[in-house]
């Protein structure tokens, strides 16, 4: 079974991009997008195989360091415009 087959974009997954736009890396216990672990990670795998980030390293506790690839960086900047435009809008 491959992840591209569910709903690619959530509010969820898209504030979880904004997040890490903003703070330059991301740890599990740093986001605060998805309250369990399993949500957080089912996205990483998600948000990862469409090229949007990537994964940084570890943490001295074995925690995943997560990035935005120059691919997700453009991508969360156009998602960011396009929200700016939208709230102007109303």
């Amino acid at each position: 079974m491959t992840f591209r087959k569910f709903t690619l974009f959530t509010k969820r997954r898209s504030d979880l991009l904004k997040e890490i736009y903003r703070k330059g890396t991301l740890t599990i216990k740093e986001q605060k997008s998805y309250k369990s672990y399993l949500g957080f990670y089912f996205a990483a795998k998600i948000l990862q195989e469409t090229g949007l980030l990537t994964c940084n390293g570890t943490t001295r506790n074995n925690e995943k360091i997560w990035k935005l690839t120059e691919k997700g960086k453009t991508f969360t900047i156009k998602l960011l415009e396009i929200e700016k435009l939208i709230g102007e809008m109303n």
